[in-house]
């Protein structure tokens, strides 16, 4: 929709919508040091080791997702509110030629329209700082956080939004706030989808939303497989319409829809879950895994100084915030020179640094395997168990034996996704809600499937012993 009900105070340059326009409040926003930090982390972590142009960072990605936010709740409520034909200058126009008696209408017009730029806003502001919670190396340590501090991202970001001083006196300091009767908590209710209005929450959240496709087109534009991630945004934005107060796009787009999931699945496959992009992965999960778990178990007098204590003790959030790739990098590396005796840590360092990866010994695909089925060959005990069997039979210590078990490739990587076949659409013609199933020449079952990798790893000086050990294992 070309017409704003915001007031946009610049733009920025941008490869992938050419334009992002900003208002005043999200220039502020931008600025603070909370947002700002998002520059210092990877957006695809580990990525650019095997595609040296994905050196983009979760900054250029949480604008991408403001930017298409606001224009997809911009949409939907004009749709929800005035329907599919309205046209405001039509609207306005009608009223001006009516005198004084339309006024009570155009007091409501009125009031229709602040009601919308006030969502709007909010919901551009969620998309802005969505991904202000996340670790250093985004998703690649999100079991650290999750396990030392027991929280993922989106919980530690609603902690940064209650709890950042600079970034409240902001937000609510701002005029436009005032105007529009913004509170902060209207963006924390947007993240954890409990505004009125479900469908709001669905924008940066739902089977279609906004990070989805941002991330898709982003991250393929960067790596150099624009031909992998190809999303026609614009085209899901202007179809999907709140349908029983949800998000529902309509049966003129099932190419589209299908093209989305296609992009999601050659994305996953080729790019994030590469095999030598998940190595690295491993390399920087063990890191810093190995170097809290000593760090922690020293008593206080023994440990050293460091920025990462914030890993296993955040209560101050800006302790917290101090952490970014490059501190995180730049803190191992000072301990090491400084002669501190985590020897596992600086080992994993020095393959970092020098990009050295574990070696892959052995790849299982699981193709269409049932869930219990999945559950039962990637269960931690298992695994676990395996690794050890590995290790005894090798010769080799047995934290030198390391299993990757990525999201499956489909749709139920997220649990917010719903099978492929049973994704809902509103038919045009028949005015009624049906499933993607409902229209054969859509081939849902083959991208329904579930498609797991289990992949094991270990060093380069043990893969022969470890090779020999597995294949040993499989020919019993």
């Amino acid at each position: 929709m070309s017409l704003s009900l915001l007031k946009f105070e610049g733009e920025m340059r941008d490869p992938i919508y050419q334009y992002i326009p900003f208002t005043g409040l999200e220039k502020d926003v931008i600025d603070t040091k909370v947002v700002q930090r998002l520059r210092r982390i990877s957006q695809t972590s580990t990525t650019k080791f095997v595609y040296p142009g994905a050196e983009h960072s979760r900054f250029s990605h949480s604008l991408g997702v403001m930017h298409l936010a606001g224009k997809l709740a911009e949409s939907v409520l004009f749709k929800e509110e005035f329907g599919d034909e309205f046209c405001l200058t039509e609207r306005i126009q009608s009223l001006t030629d009516r005198g004084r008696s339309s006024f009570p209408e155009l007091k409501e017009l009125s009031d229709n329209l602040l009601s919308i730029a006030k969502k709007v806003q909010t919901v551009r502001l969620a998309g802005l700082l969505h991904d202000v919670g996340h670790a250093p190396f985004s998703h690649t340590l999100e079991p650290i956080l999750e396990e030392y501090l027991g929280l993922n991202h989106e919980e530690m970001g609603i902690r940064i939004l209650n709890e950042n001083k600079e970034l409240r006196e902001v937000i609510q300091g701002s005029e436009i706030v005032e105007h529009l009767g913004i509170d902060i908590q209207d963006i924390i209710d947007v993240l954890k989808e409990k505004t009125e209005d479900k469908f709001l929450g669905e924008i940066l959240s739902g089977t279609f939303d906004v990070d989805k496709i941002d991330y898709f087109v982003r991250d393929a534009y960067y790596a150099g497989t624009i031909e992998y991630g190809y999303v026609d945004a614009e085209r899901l934005i202007d179809t999907l319409a709140v349908h029983n107060g949800t998000l529902i796009l309509d049966s003129s787009v099932i190419e589209t829809i299908i093209e989305f999931w296609e992009a999601r699945f050659h994305m996953f496959s080729a790019v994030y879950y590469h095999r030598a992009v998940r190595a690295i992965e491993l390399v920087l999960y063990q890191m810093i895994n190995r170097f809290l778990s000593a760090y922690k178990d020293l008593e206080d007098e023994k440990r050293p100084k460091t920025l990462l204590n914030a890993f296993l003790n955040a209560k101050n959030i800006d302790d917290y915030l101090a952490l970014d790739d490059y501190t995180t990098i730049s803190e191992l590396i000072r301990l090491k020179r400084e002669g501190w005796d985590f020897r596992a840590t600086f080992k994993f360092l020095d393959m970092y640094l020098q990009r050295k990866l574990l070696t892959c010994v052995a790849e299982v695909e699981l193709i269409g395997e049932k869930e219990g089925i999945y559950r039962g060959l990637t269960d931690e005990r298992y695994l676990r168990n395996e690794m050890h069997e590995i290790a005894d039979l090798a010769g080799v210590p047995k934290e030198d034996i390391f299993s990757d078990i990525p999201g499956r490739v489909c749709i139920k990587v997220n649990p917010v996704f719903e099978h492929l076949e049973n994704i809902r659409i509103f038919d045009k013609k028949e005015k009624k809600i049906k499933t993607l199933k409902d229209y054969e020449r859509v081939p849902t079952e083959v991208l329904s499937s579930y498609r797991g990798l289990k992949r094991t790893y270990t060093f380069e000086e043990h893969e022969k012993k470890v090779r020999t050990a597995i294949k040993e294992i499989e020919e019993r």
